[in-house]
């Protein structure tokens, strides 16, 4: 801009409307000292500020100290999703959203100065991963509104199934004054739980129904397991549906795992072991829905040597009922990484939810 025929050449000045003084401060200060001791909103911003000026270094340093903050608080997700709502971050609101919604007795320990819009958003969402008795009383214990806000009896009619609380809890809340006041508004309650292995989440649950005979249903009524014909099998069908074996697929194969009554909101792929150097793949997500089509969330060539521990994000448009993993090159082992999303029971109330 200073140097070509631009405005700015020719008034030898650069006029920013879009970002606070503060934050160009902010941001100037880091590139002379590498430093950055800012308050939440502020990092918000100058990640912003990066990203329209294109200084990688300080977009990811300002992603990383909000995964810190995150880590260590889920209350901060708040904060965080209203600045990056101000400034168009869209990518890190949904970093925020998901760890509000996979730590929400923490978030929702007291009611959060936002507006109504979010809390409804968040209370009303599918993958919120906590039960209808915990939530009844994380809002009984809330400070009534502001006028014009949503009272806390509204939320508990909302997004409280009260048929899922102890009758004795109903009995006492009747007892308060402010019950006399609720009126219960009916909408379908979806509760979901985060895990970081789908499929050994899905058989901890099928074995704390069946017991020692989860062997006979699993495969049949849990996961759905299919293969290409090319593909040799060592470990057997249902090792496989759960991923509890070691199966090595050569290039052109290919595994699909399909959830006749379960839905996956799919968060990242977590590799539990090497991939093997050459080794190429391709995971994709599908639903009852989408008509047989697939998409594409995670290509390996992008990533360069994959090891032991690293964490991808991925992001899918829709819930998932399949997952499928195609090899492309070399020889890979589709057991060797986990799924890791939020699981819930009852596809179909899933899909109306969205």
């Amino acid at each position: 801009m200073m140097n070509h025929d631009f405005k700015e050449h020719t008034q030898k000045e650069v006029v920013i409307k879009d970002f606070s003084p503060h934050g160009m401060e902010t941001f100037l200060r880091f590139l002379y000292s590498g430093t950055l001791d800012v308050d939440i909103q502020t990092i918000v911003e100058v990640m912003a500020i990066a990203d329209k000026y294109h200084v990688k270094e300080l977009s990811k340093h300002c992603h990383d100290l909000l995964q810190l903050q995150l880590s260590e608080s889920a209350k901060t997700a708040w904060e965080i999703i209203k600045a990056a709502d101000h400034f168009r971050l869209q990518d890190l609101r949904e970093v925020a959203m998901r760890a509000l919604l996979m730590q929400p007795k923490v978030a929702l320990e007291e009611r959060p100065a936002v507006s109504d819009e979010l809390l409804h958003e968040v209370l009303g969402c599918g993958f919120l991963c906590i039960s209808d008795e915990e939530l009844l009383d994380l809002l009984m214990t809330w400070k009534e509104a502001d006028e014009g806000c949503a009272s806390r009896m509204d939320l508990v009619g909302k997004y409280v199934c009260l048929k899922c609380i102890p009758a004795d809890k109903i009995k006492a809340m009747v007892l308060m004054p402010e019950f006399g006041f609720f009126k219960s508004v009916k909408s379908k309650t979806i509760r979901s739980e985060h895990t970081e292995d789908v499929l050994y989440s899905l058989q901890e649950h099928c074995e704390g129904q069946h017991g020692d005979k989860w062997h006979n249903v699993f495969r049949s009524d849990w996961v759905s397991v299919a293969h290409s014909e090319g593909a040799i099998i060592t470990g057997g069908l249902n090792d496989l549906a759960c991923q509890n074996t070691t199966e090595e697929l050569a290039a052109g194969n290919w595994v699909e795992w399909r959830f006749p009554h379960f839905a996956v909101k799919l968060v990242a792929i977590r590799f539990i072991e090497d991939v093997a150097e050459g080794a190429h793949f391709i995971v994709s997500c599908g639903n009852q829905d989408s008509s047989g089509s697939m998409q594409q969330v995670f290509r390996s060539e992008e990533h360069g040597q994959i090891c032991e521990g690293q964490v991808f994000l991925c992001k899918c448009d829709f819930v998932a009922t399949c997952f499928l993993v195609e090899v492309t090159a070399g020889t890979f082992d589709v057991c060797s990484f986990t799924f890791d999303g939020f699981l819930r029971h009852d596809c179909d109330l899933i899909n109306e939810a969205q």
